[in-house]
């Protein structure tokens, strides 16, 4: 019934997709699909089909084949707050290579591979606590108030896999952080 994101490698060796199935278009075009059941996602592979236990968020595919999901589970409705998930707080988790990583309360932008597939890194906030992480491969590096997630601009692996390199905004001037 929809695609919602799709993701293709350059050379094309990788197709993989979020389609939805069971849905009405009055529930696909509201907020009010975060709680329903009805919806199945999946997410398809070079065309094969994977149930999701949630509401995928964000999708990173890598040219050797890894991928990489956030979902959102567990929804609660909640006052329209735009850094919440559709005005709704949940329970949000990545997925890479199949693999359920630690449940955040927000998993925020960043979602990316390194260039040869080997990490994974994306941003993660845990509301109960306030504090913000950079997680690589499963490995959290907290995110000190004065680097506050909302200041971090980009993170970039290098080409061969060994370092990542942060870049956020922080007293008016733009900074590079190294491993």
């Amino acid at each position: 019934q929809a695609i919602p994101s799709i993701f293709v490698t350059i050379g094309g060796e990788q197709v993989v997709y979020v389609a939805v199935q069971g849905c009405s278009a009055d529930e696909l075009a509201g907020t009010e699909f975060a709680n329903t059941t009805k919806c199945q996602f999946l997410l398809v592979h070079n065309g094969v089909e994977t149930k999701l236990a949630g509401i995928p968020y964000s999708l990173a595919v890598a040219a050797n084949g890894s991928v990489a999901y956030s979902l959102a589970r567990n929804c609660k409705e909640t006052s329209a707050n735009a850094e919440e998930f559709y005005g709704m707080q949940c329970d949000m988790q990545v997925v890479a290579n199949g693999k359920p990583g630690k449940v955040y309360t927000d998993v925020l932008e960043g979602l990316s591979f390194s260039p040869q597939g080997k990490h994974v890194a994306y941003l993660a906030m845990d509301r109960r606590t306030e504090k913000s992480y950079l997680v690589v491969d499963d490995q959290e590096y907290e995110i000190s108030s004065a680097m506050s997630s909302s200041n971090l601009l980009n993170q970039i692996f290098s080409p061969d896999d060994e370092h990542i390199f942060l870049t956020l905004k922080a007293g008016g001037k733009t900074n590079i952080i190294i491993d």
